[in-house]
């Protein structure tokens, strides 16, 4: 084999190694991105409407746990029993002039997206996490990684992460991630009907729950 010959395989290794801790390295920021936006414009309205807390009630934020119902199967008989307590307060309720008492009502499948949602939001937050410990392996050994025979192969898996994750603002209607002027763009497979999007969107509930909620499971399906 020839040195010119082995000079191009060794630099395309290098480009596939360089692209591909680029790309994971979007991919873990886009991730959580998108899961902060998902909590956001979607988890929160959910728990506020099922639970009939304001949004923005720094207590009620509080008192209600965002952050453990998933992570341990054990969570869920309390948080069910959490939830049932929250409805009965707003039944007994005493409403001020200033605040109107809510009139949608709330159907068992809006309870049952709390707890789906909840659980992938929770799971997105773990797997970040593990991203970053794979991020600072890959800045302590990018030399050797370069050097890789199979980056072509790990290339592919990383690619397949970075457009699931961007599937993720598709699915629930978020700001699309603009990668067509990144410096590997030409390593990417775009199509013909290319999501874009300058703004978030949030999940706006309806009565009857049929009208919404058909959808909404189907996001979450997705996401799952």
């Amino acid at each position: 084999m020839s040195k010119d010959k082995v000079s191009s395989k060794s630099s395309s290794r290098s480009e596939l190694g360089s692209a591909s801790f680029f790309f994971f390295k979007w991919t873990a920021s886009s991730l959580e991105v998108y899961k902060k936006a998902i909590k956001t414009n979607y988890l929160t309205p959910i728990i506020a409407h099922c639970t009939r807390a304001r949004e923005g009630d720094e207590d009620a934020s509080k008192n209600f746990d965002y952050s453990e119902l998933g992570a341990n199967p054990r969570m869920v008989k309390d948080d069910r029993e959490e939830i049932r307590a929250r409805l009965k307060d707003a039944k007994n309720r005493v409403w001020t002039n200033e605040e109107a008492k809510p009139s949608l009502p709330i159907s068992l499948v809006e309870l049952s997206t709390i707890y789906r949602l909840k659980t992938l939001v929770k799971m997105c937050e773990k797997l970040w996490a593990i991203m970053g410990r794979m991020i600072e392996w890959f800045e302590a050994n990018k030399s050797a990684f370069n050097k890789v025979r199979e980056s072509k192969e790990i290339f592919a898996h990383i690619r397949r992460m970075f457009e699931s994750v961007c599937a993720m603002g598709e699915v629930f209607r978020l700001t699309s991630v603009n990668w067509k002027s990144c410096k590997y763009s030409n390593l990417l497979e775009p199509n013909d009907s290319e999501y874009t999007c300058s703004e978030n969107s949030r999940l706006v509930i309806t009565s009857p729950a049929s009208s919404y909620v058909g959808e909404f499971q189907s996001q979450i399906n997705y996401y799952r």
